[in-house]
């Protein structure tokens, strides 16, 4: 029909990914390379079939996701920690099964030739083109322009997670595929793990940006896991050579320079070449108003570097444990949860028409129950370990945060940052990377909050905000379904600290007034009368003058809200839905807007909306707002 996918394409993009999984050892680089000159030729059409050979035969369903709207709270706190929390909670405690033979039979011919990454580059590539390319057809539906932008994003972000993992890199031998069809074994004697072969595949940051053209954050984002890599494998060589180096000489060499591998040196935020990289993709002007030092730490960082989601982890290890519990209660045939478990299982063997006999054998603790049971005393023990690496590890990013923020702001003139440090942050660094991912969006949001609870010298918070809600107005009449999700993500995490700081003086005085701390001002720009020159002004905020700026920020919003949901315009329609749902728990904070929205839910609610989707969609926001009101 022009908009969504045919039947018979879904089922092959679904029989794709489950054969490949029950037959890892059937030839696959064909169908890679094919999708791989379909790329290059313009067409995504059949970017599914990638994306379940990556969600089924790859074992990476966990990390997928319809859509950003889609995402509950639970899914979205879990994609704040591990892998292993993301697996557990993608799927509210349901985990799939994978074939880890075929996850490493995928990954390995990814990697042979470079296959992965040009994939990757050929993804960031169409992205524009999608937008951009005029059909010599009918054009197309603007929700399907739209789907496929974000479709291709999410596969971007699918395809490099699952080239860069972990987990799998315990065995130094893994199956190659040889030119006769034919798999071996062969040692490696190059890079051994996952994220060493991706990084010693993939053209620097500054020939991603310059020469294959892609754009500024996305060259961050494929570049991202190879920068972090760096910097690990730098953390670990200090600590080694200060163990070990007792001779004077020797702790002055740099250990970049004598034991940090090729692949990872030219990553590095210290690396000279990496400097003359991303340098130049701060316009001269913009340098002015943000250093290269606090582009390069915005962009070299994500959300498990700053955030650790304590709660989601205490919470999903409870329940693990209690799995545990009832498990080994069945195993030992005793107490109240094993009699429980027992009579239900015995009851739905008798009801299907099983025998005595088929009665008899449903209650008897079988070898899968046995798997499960270690499967979660496994995995309770590795989330605990998981919590207490990611809390120690956000410590001492933002250790290193608080040596680093005088290198941020301080070295500009007072005047630029007052007058376009926001404009140009909010231009160069968050909006762009907002819109790839709910991951990206949130750590947008705490890296912000970072900057704020630091005292960054010259980081005006106040300012900041205020320019955030005039690019959040904008972006409703502008973007596609993911990404209204992904500035939903974020602008909850912000008015959530927002309405903290509005509604409990207390809080405020502490949080943002306290020391003056830079936070708290608010620059204007007056023109004198008699020269008409512009005047640099700027004073802390009061909580009564912040009272106002809140009840401005909260009337922006409702009205451009408002407009795009009387918009006879599809998607400035449907963005707002997805913007309002996804902050519904935090926003309309005030009662007369909130029954402004509920007026306007009227016609898109009713029956004689033509559009299914959009009617479904404001019947569940109404009864979310509903809720959210009688809740408090």
């Amino acid at each position: 029909d022009g908009v969504n996918v045919t039947q018979w394409l879904s089922s092959l993009e679904t029989f794709t990914g489950a054969f490949y999984k029950k037959f890892p050892d059937v030839e696959l680089r064909g169908i890679l390379q094919y999708l791989t000159h379909r790329l290059q030729q313009g067409q995504i059409l059949e970017l599914g079939v990638l994306r379940s050979l990556l969600k089924t035969a790859g074992g990476y369903g966990f990390a997928d996701y319809g859509s950003t709207a889609s995402l509950s709270q639970v899914q979205l706190e879990g994609r704040c920690g591990s892998q292993l929390l993301k697996r557990e909670t993608a799927s509210f405690g349901i985990v799939e099964k994978s074939n880890k033979k075929a996850s490493r039979r995928l990954r390995c011919v990814l990697q042979k030739d470079d296959l992965g990454v040009t994939l990757l580059i050929l993804l960031a590539q169409i992205r524009f083109r999608v937008m951009f390319h005029v059909s010599s057809s009918s054009p197309k539906h603007i929700k399907l322009i739209g789907n496929l932008y974000d479709n291709c994003v999410v596969v971007m972000g699918l395809m490099l997670e699952f080239l860069t993992d972990l987990s799998d890199d315990s065995p130094k031998k893994q199956y190659h595929q040889q030119e006769e069809g034919e798999n071996v074994v062969n040692d490696e004697v190059g890079p051994s793990t996952a994220i060493a072969k991706y990084a010693s595949s993939l053209p620097t940051l500054g020939e991603l940006h310059d020469t294959y053209g892609v754009d500024t954050a996305v060259s961050w984002m494929l570049a991202r896991p190879s920068i972090r890599a760096a910097m690990l494998t730098m953390e670990e060589t200090k600590e080694q050579c200060g163990e070990e180096n007792d001779d004077d000489e020797k702790k002055k060499s740099s250990p970049k320079e004598t034991t940090m591998p090729p692949y990872f040196q030219r990553f590095h935020p210290d690396c000279t070449d990496m400097q003359k990289s991303y340098t130049p993709m701060l316009p001269e002007k913009a340098r002015e108003a943000i250093s290269p030092a606090l582009f390069e730490s915005f962009y070299s960082h994500s959300l498990g570097d700053l955030h650790c989601p304590e709660e989601r982890y205490t919470t999903e290890i409870a329940r693990l444990k209690r799995e545990v519990d009832r498990l080994t209660q069945v195993q030992q045939g005793s107490g109240e949860a094993a009699l429980a478990a027992m009579a239900t299982m015995a009851a739905a063997a008798a009801a299907a028409g099983g025998s005595r006999h088929d009665v008899q054998q449903a209650v008897v603790f079988t070898k899968s129950q046995e798997q499960e049971l270690e499967r979660v005393k496994r995995n309770a023990e590795a989330l605990t370990l998981d919590m207490s690496r990611q809390k120690q590890h956000c410590e001492t990013v933002r250790t290193q945060f608080e040596l680093r923020q005088n290198d941020f702001l301080s070295p500009l003139s007072k005047d630029n940052v007052a007058l376009f440090t926001t404009q140009t942050f909010l231009t160069y660094c968050v909006y762009p990377r907002c819109l790839l991912s709910p991951e990206d969006a949130m750590y947008c949001a705490h890296f912000v909050i970072l900057l704020h609870s630091i005292e960054t010298p010259g980081f005006q918070t106040m300012q900041y905000l205020d320019g955030l809600v005039d690019v959040v107005v904008g972006a409703l009449y502008c973007i596609t379904e993911d990404e209204a999700g992904n500035i939903g993500v974020m602008l909850a995490e912000m008015w959530k600290l927002i309405s903290k700081w509005r509604y409990d003086e207390k809080v405020f005085t502490k949080e943002v007034v306290g020391k003056v701390r830079p936070g708290s001002y608010l620059t204007k720009e007056n023109d004198k009368d008699d020269k008409n020159e512009s005047e640099v002004e700027s004073e802390a905020v009061s909580y009564a003058n912040f009272t106002k700026l809140y009840n401005r920020w909260h009337a922006s919003i409702g009205e451009a809200a408002i407009g795009c949901l009387k918009s006879s315009e599809y998607m400035h329609t449907r963005a707002a839905l997805i913007v309002l749902n996804r902050i519904v728990r935090v926003y309309p904070t005030r009662p007369i807007l909130g029954d402004k929205i509920s007026d306007v839910l009227g016609p898109l609610q009713g029956e004689d909306n033509p559009r299914p989707d959009l009617r479904a969609m404001a019947q569940a926001y109404g009864s979310q707002l509903t809720k959210a009101r009688n809740d408090g």
